[in-house]
């Protein structure tokens, strides 16, 4: 996608989420969907508004600043709507937002009474309501045992005719002051479904951010972590998860008000500063323009989290400098955001950040200008909206980069297994040349060293007359001719085995030792010994070479014919072990002693004696189990038997 193109994307995005916020403004805002007032400013709350769910109060109010108003009092206050003074500041002369107020509403109910609820969301930072001089409800203390609490506050009581709603409001823990959220009043079933909705809106954005949060890091610990985006992605979607989950902490209430806001605007700086961080990694930008912008960021952290706690209650006049600074810093940010997700995704050959950032810098200048003009009635905040559609964008961007790095590993690995599979072609032919040398070689030597023990046997055998020295070094050649012998046979069958041109395919060993059981069984029996087989019910799959692990198995029940007497037992067993198969042959012979059992599988260890073995079966055991990726092992007692076993690993 070309330059071009990815700034018609850019402006395409903005333009829709102008217009989405637009339908917002008009469609799901409180300030156009308020209730009808009376001529002297009563809110009208009829039995046939209430059946068109419910009803939102930001006009009609009076404020009261410095006073906890008495209910049912005649003094006047001033028409306000609820938005227009978020901070006391303005009624002090120190601009300190900290102080006592009370509002006031009339309402104009049914004639024939009926329950209703209001809703109150997240009055700062204490408050009582009363109904018609009645106390309806409470958040936190007021003074003098002033104890601040946050939470979204729902009191029902019965509507009928003119009613007073008295809210007396008091505040010492935060920037914002009294009642800044327009209430809602309904019926109790539709208050209900409206915080139910707004809750699992919520929830959805809060967890669906966290799901991507530890998707980032565990990609980022999964590769080169070098490399900063995976880790940028998780800081940005953990910040915006923390700070949109602030209705869910309201819904059973928080004490510690100072650290909770000191947490919720920190996680809103720190999403800004990955955001940043994120977009100038993508865009490649380490000149000094971007390490200050990103030391910038960083420093709004701290600052956000702990002026409102420790600088204002310190310097209140600074209240109102802080919210024009810290407006001034999102639509900054927003811009450079929009700068550094250009040049990233001109990089990174897609849309998505530059589409992300353009809704993001529309929600933020939006949520700027729109003061006091605009709140949710349902739905989130336009830039809430903004930054879960960034955190999207950019989710979306790891994602695809993520499937085009699978696929380029999907290409090299076959190109890998290719290239394995010709070197591996060479040189199974090179030793197949050199192993059919090797044996045309022995097969030459063989046939004279045949015919010299045959003449040294005849010459023994038919008792020619010979002195005793020259008999004494007939045997001496005879020996040694004999083991020469033995020596070109362990040639042989060593050069007859070729792991490289192993043939391995997937393998049921259940059926494999049935099948084997079943062939051996008449060769084993006659011999004297019973022969009994143990199975497992369900298969057991491996990766093997059958014939070879065939004549493995052949070297451990031939061994154990060899060493039992006819009345005794040999059982061939399968059973699983964790990770493994085992595959055994167990024996009711002599054993073994201690100290051969650590050697026995070591080549040319034999426990034969003067039987003539030349102590290589087991050795091969060992080797074609290790071929196979397991291993051999022996459990033995003198006198109590035997039983070997082949470990393979199972699929």
């Amino acid at each position: 996608m070309t330059l071009k193109k990815r700034m018609a994307v850019f402006l395409a995005a903005g333009a829709a989420a102008l217009t989405a916020i637009l339908f917002m403004s008009r469609f799901d805002n409180k300030y156009t969907m308020s209730g009808p007032l009376t001529q002297d400013g009563a809110l009208v709350i009829s039995a046939s508004v209430l059946e068109e769910g419910p009803v939102w109060a930001p006009y009609g109010w009076e404020l009261f600043p410095g006073i906890l108003l008495e209910p049912g009092s005649e003094a006047a206050g001033l028409p306000v709507y609820v938005g227009q003074v978020q901070t006391w500041a303005v009624f002090h002369e120190d601009s300190s937002p900290y102080g006592q107020a009370s509002f006031r509403l009339m309402l104009e109910g049914p004639e024939e009474p009926e329950t209703v609820s209001l809703w109150l969301p997240e009055v700062f930072s204490a408050c009582r309501v009363y109904v018609n001089g009645a106390l309806a409800g409470r958040s936190g203390e007021l003074s003098p045992n002033y104890r601040p609490l946050a939470r979204d506050l729902t009191v029902s009581f019965p509507l009928s005719g003119r009613t007073e709603v008295v809210i007396q409001a008091e505040n010492w823990s935060h920037y914002y002051s009294g009642m800044t959220y327009p209430p809602a009043v309904g019926t109790p079933q539709a208050v209900a479904e409206l915080t139910a909705g707004r809750t699992a809106l919520y929830a959805l954005m809060t967890f669906s951010a966290l799901a991507v949060a530890l998707y980032s890091l565990a990609a980022w610990q999964g590769r080169d972590m070098g490399e900063q985006t995976h880790l940028w992605l998780a800081g940005m979607t953990l910040s915006f998860a923390l700070r949109i989950s602030y209705p869910l902490r309201l819904l059973h209430g928080v004490r510690l008000i100072g650290l909770t806001y000191a947490l919720e605007d920190g996680a809103a700086m720190a999403g800004i500063w990955c955001a940043l961080g994120l977009a100038l990694e993508l865009g490649r930008m380490e000149g000094p323009w971007a390490k200050g912008v990103r030391r910038l960021a960083f420093a709004m952290i701290p600052l956000a989290a702990a002026v409102p706690v420790w600088v204002l209650p310190q310097v209140p006049a600074l209240t109102p400098a802080y919210g024009i600074w810290m407006s001034l810093w999102r639509l900054a940010s927003a811009l450079a955001l929009v700068a550094a997700a250009l040049r990233g995704g001109l990089l990174a050959r897609t849309a998505w950040p530059a589409a992300g950032t353009a809704v993001y810098a529309v929600s933020l200048f939006w949520s700027v200008v729109s003061i006091n003009r605009f709140e949710p009635a349902r739905g989130a905040w336009p830039d809430e909206w903004g930054g879960y559609v960034l955190v999207l964008c950019f989710s979306a961007l790891m994602v695809s980069r993520s499937l085009a790095m699978s696929r380029e590993n999907r290409r090299l690995n076959e190109r890998l297994q290719e290239e394995v599979e010709r070197q591996t072609g060479q040189i199974a032919g090179l030793v197949g040349e050199r192993q059919e040398l090797l044996s045309e070689f022995l097969h030459d030597l063989k046939s004279p060293l045949s015919s010299l023990i045959s003449y040294a046997r005849l010459v023994r055998e038919n008792d020619v007359l010979l002195d005793g020295r020259t008999r004494i070094q007939l045997e001496v050649i005879l020996g040694k001719s004999e083991e020469m012998a033995r020596q070109l046979r362990m040639m042989q069958q060593f050069n007859s085995d070729n792991p490289i041109a192993s043939q391995w395919e997937r393998l049921d060993l259940t059926r494999f030792t049935a099948a084997f059981y079943q062939k051996f069984q008449p060769d084993v029996e006659v011999s004297g010994p019973d022969f009994r087989l143990e199975l497992p019910q369900e298969p057991c799959m491996v990766r093997a070479d059958p014939e070879k692990l065939s004549r493995a198995l052949q070297n451990l029940l031939f061994n154990a014919v060899s060493f039992t007497p006819e009345e005794g037992e040999i059982v061939l067993r399968l059973r699983k072990e964790g990770a493994y198969a085992r595959l055994s042959v167990r024996d009711t012979g002599p054993g073994l002693d201690p100290a051969v059992q650590d050697q026995v599988f070591q080549r040319g260890v034999t426990t034969r004696g003067g039987e003539g073995g030349e102590g290589l079966g087991l050795f091969i055991v060992q080797s074609v189990a290790r071929e196979h990726g397991g291993r051999a092992e022996v459990r033995s007692r003198r006198g109590k038997g035997a039983e070997f076993s082949i470990l393979l690993p199972t699929l």
